[in-house]
């Protein structure tokens, strides 16, 4: 029994077992990876390199998609707005059971000024269903008359103390009027009616002059005057139709 188990060891001067070369191999495959490990290895990293790339193309798509929503919802809404009809503003309602009080209706209302008024012409005073013009310029008693019948009227008769006030109010000169005397007659109007002389407060001559407020003699209402005196002269004519 020895003798076999001595037989089956073997020499020493043999070469190295099966079990030893295998040892080896795996030891120096080890020590120098093959090229195909490197490969796998490279390309297993390849992944976590490309990772970051595909997340910011994911952003960037995602943002221009959000961004072209917004325009869409903006340009729908401009739409809408331009499309909506305008409301008209509610109508003043008013009860026709209860009586609109007046100072309701004259809100607003502001009544036309006498010089203002539309059927007279500009420049021109409204008073006793007549025009009245206060000239700027001065004329003879003669003159200023044909001025007045050129302008389709006459120099003012002035025979209402009513009116006869609202030109004195008005005036801030000495005016020609329509009244004069002729031949030692009576002093008469142009238009025929007669006047008192005894109202008359100073003066000499043979035709009127009424005097404006402005000139500080408004007390002396009327006073005689040279006709060929240069004065102002105040027409008068009928309203426009």
């Amino acid at each position: 029994m020895e003798m076999e188990e001595i037989a089956k060891e073997p020499d020493a001067g043999e070469g190295p077992s099966e079990t030893a070369k295998t040892e080896d191999e795996i030891y120096s495959k080890l020590q120098s990876p093959s090229e195909d490990l490197y490969t796998d290895a490279k390309f297993l990293s390849q992944p976590s390199k490309q990772k970051p790339a595909l997340q910011g193309e994911r952003r960037w798509r995602l943002g221009c998609l959000c961004l072209g929503v917004i325009c869409l919802i903006l340009v729908f809404t401009v739409i809408v707005l331009v499309m909506k009809p305008q409301k008209e503003p509610p109508a003043c309602e008013v009860s026709p059971s209860k009586p609109v009080p007046l100072t309701i209706l004259m809100q607003g209302y502001r009544p036309r000024s006498q010089n203002q008024n539309s059927l007279c012409p500009a420049r021109w005073l409204y008073s006793s269903h007549l025009c009245f013009l206060l000239s700027t310029d001065r004329k003879t008693w003669g003159d200023s008359q044909s001025f007045c019948h050129g302008e389709s009227g006459s120099l003012a008769v002035v025979t209402d103390p009513a009116l006869q006030k609202f030109l004195t109010d008005n005036g801030a000169q000495e005016y020609w009027v329509g009244l004069k005397r002729e031949g030692g007659r009576d002093w008469t109007w142009v238009n025929g009616e007669s006047f008192n002389e005894n109202r008359f407060e100073s003066g000499g001559g043979t035709c009127a002059v009424l005097m404006g407020n402005s000139t500080g003699k408004a007390q002396k209402t009327w006073v005689k005057f040279s006709c060929v005196r240069p004065k102002y002269y105040i027409c008068q004519k009928a309203m426009s139709k």
